[in-house]
């Protein structure tokens, strides 16, 4: 019975152990907004920091960096110090955190969900 629950034990260490080392190179890249024609971007960085971006109908550019995290146990990242943008540029709210689930879609797009209700999300692809 000792042994038994030893192999259990050392199994779920080495199952956990696995599960916090995503293979982050596929995340790394350029994100657009499925509906404000690659207007608002975010640039993921191999370092986990990133920058999001927005041109305003104006042109003007408004821009933030900060610094992510990946947990393949929820399969989200989570954008620390995100802020949205609009035409005016950030919004009242201050910089606080994004969690976003991420999608694959036939092996050809990496979706970042913004609201999968409305089918709004940030793509790359593959």
């Amino acid at each position: 019975m000792r042994r038994l629950l030893m192999l259990a034990s050392l199994m779920w260490l080495t199952i956990l152990g696995c599960s916090f080392n995503p293979n982050k190179e596929i995340l790394i890249g350029k994100y657009c907004l499925n509906r404000s024609n690659n207007r608002d971007s975010i640039f993921i960085y191999i370092d986990n920091s990133y920058t999001h971006q927005y041109i305003s109908n104006e042109g003007k550019l408004f821009q933030i960096k900060g610094k992510w995290e990946f947990s393949s146990l929820s399969n989200e990242i989570l954008f620390k110090d995100f802020v949205f943008f609009n035409d005016k540029g950030v919004h009242e709210l201050p910089p606080g955190n994004w969690f976003s689930r991420i999608r694959s879609v036939d092996d050809t797009e990496i979706r970042l969900m913004y609201s999968s209700e409305d089918d709004i999300f940030f793509y790359k692809k593959k």
